[in-house]
């Protein structure tokens, strides 16, 4: 059977679009936002021009395994082409203490930017 490449969880906590997000502890149906240390579930979708996910109320989440590229959110200016890595509080940057997530294909100028990330598995 088929997966679908995005899924609805129940946000644990408030979730910006394009945040890294991780299963809540013993608690696969509901997502918070994952740390530098962590491998995340995906990434949470920016969905009928919602910009965050109150805690409570699904979420969508394009999985980690899907195809293509993300939105994600950075935490600081990075170029196009730089090897982002993970980040603390669920973002990502080219300068971050994490594993290397992907290689963004947009520049970032700052904080809270979300450009446009194409996820390699081989380093997820």
């Amino acid at each position: 059977m088929l997966s679908p490449d995005i899924v609805s969880f129940v946000a644990n906590e408030s979730i910006p679009a394009g945040a890294r997000v991780k299963f809540v502890a013993n608690n696969p149906a509901r997502v918070q936002l994952a740390g530098a240390d962590d491998v995340e579930i995906g990434t949470a979708i920016l969905h009928s021009g919602k910009s965050s996910y109150a805690a409570g109320t699904p979420v969508g989440v394009k999985l980690a395994n899907s195809p293509g590229t993300r939105t994600c959110l950075a935490s600081g200016a990075f170029a196009a082409g730089a090897t982002v890595k993970r980040d603390a509080n669920d973002k990502v940057d080219d300068g971050a203490a994490g594993a290397n997530y992907g290689i963004a294909l947009e520049a970032s100028t700052g904080d809270g930017d979300m450009p446009e990330v194409l996820a390699l598995p081989g380093i997820l």
